[in-house]
């Protein structure tokens, strides 16, 4: 990244241009490491940054081309990317303010709009299918990332949003984002599911997250991933997908 983004980052926080950011982050997204460090300082110049954050969100459902596939369109995967990435930054520039400064940066009024949206994008997540089978889902997990960032959880059931973790539980945050939704104690819950619908991999992902593992031993699960998966694959094949999980 050239010497001179960073301060064009600033400055359109400054300007709360969200529409800005979205496209600088667009263009320099070859350099996402260096963004994802860079943002949450840059958020503080911003006289809004909470708000800045919640208007970035606008287009995650287009609204002029309602049948646009999600899971095809590249452009649209990439803006669903930048909104979670942005809501993620937000919550670490809030993770390192105190306690009365959170209250100004997340003021009740945004937690409001934050909720509109939220509740507007619930009833969607009821259509997803294949990513979100796989554990995969954008959608739910931006749907969580917009409860955790802006503290509008407690507003949500909490048994319907231990639910949606089985959408998101193949993505590197979904522990974390289990945690800042105050989930913890639901997670033998979500494990079972997990093992009972086979994707003991992200099981043991999770038990060792939450440090589960006596209740949920990983080499009896491993064990049964890789039964099932040798009646489909290789054995080649089978220890090849195992890898490849266990490293997303």
């Amino acid at each position: 990244m050239e010497i001179w983004s960073i301060p064009q980052l600033v400055k359109l926080c400054e300007q709360m241009d969200s529409e800005g950011l979205h496209k600088f982050i667009s263009d320099n997204r070859k350099n996402l490491a260096v963004l994802k460090e860079e943002i949450p300082h840059a958020l503080k110049s911003a006289v809004n940054p909470a708000q800045l954050v919640l208007n970035s969100l606008e287009d995650f459902y287009p609204k002029e081309v309602s049948n646009v596939d999600g899971k095809k369109d590249s452009t649209l995967l990439g803006l669903r990317r930048t909104c979670i990435m942005l809501m993620e930054c937000l919550s670490i520039l809030l993770m390192y303010t105190d306690l009365v400064s959170v209250s100004d940066l997340v003021s009740e009024d945004v937690k409001g709009q934050a909720k509109t949206i939220a509740e507007e994008w619930k009833p969607k997540l009821d259509s997803l299918d294949v990513d979100a089978n796989n554990g995969n889902s954008l959608e739910a997990h931006a749907f969580l990332q917009l409860l955790a960032t802006f503290g509008i959880a407690s507003d949500f059931d909490e048994e319907e949003l231990s639910r949606l973790i089985p959408m998101v539980s193949r993505r590197r945050q979904a522990a974390e984002l289990c945690r800042f939704l105050g989930l913890s104690e639901r997670m033998p819950g979500v494990i079972e599911v997990l093992v009972n619908s086979g994707r003991q991999i992200d099981a043991v992902n999770l038990a060792f997250a939450f440090d589960l593992m006596e209740q949920f031993s990983p080499v009896p699960l491993l064990k049964s991933y890789l039964k099932e998966a040798r009646k489909v694959a290789s054995p080649r094949q089978a220890w090849k997908c195992i890898s490849h999980q266990c490293a997303e």
